[in-house]
């Protein structure tokens, strides 16, 4: 492999996946240091800490595109997958619309590379954001309703106006100019 390729690869490639992480609560570890503090603590520690790895672990996912740091927390894995798809979608959709050519879009579902409190940091961080944008659209949105409506009043108010002046002799242009200036 050229070092061109080694390069490239290194700045393509997902993130490795994060240490697994066990949590123990207070009283478990409250516990634990009591028992180490008196006789023959080892067997229960050794028995709890087993137990406590036999569980499953926590499997948290994420959404990798080519680049590096281009990583984004999800839910699940098909959560995942659901966005990957989406993101996907979106590109082809845009490339079909500008007749641009594009390769093969590459989006991944990799395990997270966060532990789980920062994994589950980095998606609100992200829900925060789509919040935002939403609530800025929203108002948007409300604005543009808003302005919509003054100019339909007014232009219903013009056509009022106009219908009794009206004999067919230049109504519909003053009508169309009148709606034209009402929406500006």
């Amino acid at each position: 492999m050229s070092d061109m390729q080694q390069i490239i690869n290194a700045l393509t490639a997902p993130p490795e996946p994060a240490i697994e992480v066990l949590t123990l609560d207070r009283k478990a570890a409250e516990e634990i240091l009591n028992e180490l503090e008196e006789k023959d603590p080892l067997r229960p520690i050794v028995t709890y800490l087993r137990r406590a790895l036999t569980d499953p672990p926590i499997a948290l996912w994420a959404m990798h595109s080519v680049g590096p740091g281009e990583v984004s927390a999800c839910l699940s894995k098909e959560d995942a997958e659901h966005r990957a798809q989406a993101v996907r979608d979106a590109c082809a959709d845009a490339a079909r619309r500008n007749n641009w050519d594009m390769g093969p879009i590459t989006i991944d579902v990799i395990p997270s590379p966060w532990e789980p409190a920062q994994h589950f940091e980095e998606c609100a961080i992200e829900w925060k954001a789509e919040a935002d944008r939403l609530r800025a659209l929203a108002i948007k949105t409300e604005r543009q309703k808003d302005t919509l409506l003054t100019a339909a009043k007014e232009a219903l108010s013009v056509i009022d106006r106009i219908k009794p002046a009206g004999n067919g002799n230049g109504t519909q242009l003053r009508l169309a100019s009148a709606i034209y200036n009402a929406t500006r």
